[in-house]
């Protein structure tokens, strides 16, 4: 009768052991998941943002482009790939400043530049992200 008693206490502190382990298992299971979806969130969201920075950049190599073929440009906007752009052109003959503001997906990215123009020669003063 008393091995039976020891026995059944035995068997109590083995089933909260489990459940002790399992519990903890769980819990780390767990923050891998949420750390593994925050890091494919990061990446996404770099992503998004490399993408839209390089459709922002290709629409300031377009702006200059159509800069050198009709000095009037002024902007519109651009549809490219998974994409588009808005460009603004503002200035006199001489010094433009050029606006690129790009959206793929949920990213937005916009570049600034200010270019003179003399001689027929294009000369890009600054360029920089906003």
């Amino acid at each position: 009768m008393f091995f039976n008693v020891i026995k059944k206490q035995q068997g109590a502190a083995t089933l909260l052991l489990v459940i002790v382990l399992t519990a903890s298992a769980l819990i780390v299971a767990s923050s891998v998941l949420f750390l593994g979806l925050g890091e494919l969130d990061m990446g996404y969201t770099y992503q998004c943002g490399e993408e839209a920075f390089a459709l922002a950049d290709g629409c300031i190599e377009e702006t200059l482009r159509r800069l050198k073929l009709e000095s009037g440009y002024l902007g519109g906007s651009l549809d490219l790939g998974k994409g588009s752009c808005i460009i603004g052109v503002s200035g006199d003959a001489i010094n433009k400043t050029i606006n690129a503001t790009s959206t793929v997906e949920n990213c937005n990215k916009k570049i600034e530049s200010t270019i003179s123009i003399s001689s027929g020669a294009t000369i890009v003063n600054t360029w920089r992200e906003k």
